[in-house]
């Protein structure tokens, strides 16, 4: 008889923290999606000096202007690596389109570099820098 009240009681609180499974873990799981779709700005800041686009895009501008055709290459170099890195980090809070773009524009950039090009090069630089800042968006 005993036996049976415990098995009745395990069950009630069997059926009562199901219930509860099946009310929390819904929230918590849009609370978690919500999160990671809206940190676009936050996982795009580099976490070592390896990892900054912006500084490399930067140094590349400079590269250019001073017509320092092997070292802009060296940076594109490191802005691919960097670029990796990040894209890893975004590829869920921001939208598809957005990387596709800037991708294209580091494509166009290497192009230039190689041409040497220094027009088209800063104009490239001037794209995905606006194209960086729109990530976060």
């Amino acid at each position: 008889m005993t036996y049976i009240k415990i098995i009745l009681i395990n069950k009630g609180v069997l059926i009562v923290m199901v219930r509860t499974l099946k009310l929390i873990l819904p929230i918590v799981t849009l609370i978690i999606f919500i999160i990671i779709m809206t940190t676009g700005g936050i996982v795009k800041k580099p976490l070592n000096p390896d990892e900054d686009v912006v500084a490399y895009i930067l140094a590349i501008r400079d590269n250019v202007v001073q017509e320092k055709w092997d070292v802009a290459s060296e940076n594109m170099r490191k802005l691919e690596d960097a670029w990796d890195k990040i894209r890893f980090r975004i590829q869920f809070s921001v939208e598809g389109t957005r990387i596709y773009q800037f991708e294209g524009g580091l494509a166009r950039l290497k192009g230039a570099i190689k041409s040497k090009s220094q027009t088209i090069s800063t104009v490239e630089v001037e794209a995905i820098l606006s194209e960086w800042d729109k990530l976060e968006e």
